[in-house]
């Protein structure tokens, strides 16, 4: 989606529960998480609600991506200390396992296509969103003080 004036608008947006950004192609399942790991792809986990059984396909994954919890949930706490892009409660994410589909914000996507997920601000981005780090100088200097010291 993109407005007039030409910058991108989120698909949708969720609750982050773990900072950072994450860019990959969505998969459903741990299965589908390996064949695309195997193939160089970087994979985002997109569930309903992640269970245990979901942790082999989260350490895999660059980030989660999932429909209802909060930021204590069971998925939340694990993403986080696996030191992964953590999105939850994303209402707006209805998940078509059989048919191997997603509806995000409106849209319709297939398993194997891209998103960006924003940590920071909880956007859920449709393909590959370019970012850039920024390190805040002035903190960069007063850290460099307190080295000195």
């Amino acid at each position: 989606m993109v407005t007039e004036d030409g910058a991108a608008q989120p698909l949708a947006q969720a609750v982050s529960a773990a900072h950072g950004v994450a860019i990959g192609e969505i998969v459903l399942d741990e299965a589908a998480a390996r064949a695309r790991q195997a193939a160089g792809a970087t994979v985002l986990l997109l569930r309903q609600d992640a269970e245990t059984r979901d942790l082999a396909a989260l350490d895999i994954a660059a980030g989660l991506l999932t429909a209802r919890g909060a930021r204590t949930s069971h998925a939340a706490v694990v993403a986080r200390q696996l030191g992964k892009v953590c999105l939850v409660g994303c209402e707006q994410l209805v998940i078509d396992t059989p048919h191997r589909r997603v509806r995000l914000g409106g849209e319709e996507l297939a398993e194997g296509e891209v998103l960006t997920l924003d940590g920071g601000s909880g956007a859920i981005w449709r393909g590959a969103v370019r970012t850039v780090r920024e390190v805040p100088q002035d903190l960069m200097a007063r850290l460099a003080a307190l080295r000195a010291g």
